[in-house]
């Protein structure tokens, strides 16, 4: 959450109308993309966000879980699939080749 915090002030908001808006979010429902692809784009560039600032929190990262979970990915595999694009992406791996590796993930 600081993270979207930290962005927030940059388009001049205050906390308490990111709280707000942070809360008005949660009510909303999460659909999807529908594609493997897709999928994959959406959760890689949430990855690329908690990495913004070098610092992966335990919130950020039950995040990007619950979004991989959302997309309807198997529960046993979340784990993997979050270490795979957050550190796929530390070690600055090509986003093709992420997704390689991400299939490979997914299918077996």
């Amino acid at each position: 959450m600081e993270l979207l915090h930290k962005e927030g002030k940059k388009f001049g908001l205050t906390d308490p109308e990111i709280d707000k808006l942070i809360h008005s979010e949660r009510e909303h429902h999460y659909h999807p993309p529908y594609s493997l692809e897709e999928k994959f784009d959406h959760l890689y560039n949430i990855a690329e966000m908690i990495l913004a600032d070098d610092v992966v929190k335990e919130g950020e990262k039950k995040m990007i879980k619950r979004f991989a979970i959302e997309a309807g990915f198997e529960y046993s595999k979340i784990d993997d699939i979050v270490s795979l694009l957050l550190e796929g992406i530390k070690a600055n791996t090509s986003e093709e080749e992420l997704y390689k590796k991400f299939r490979e993930t997914i299918l077996h």
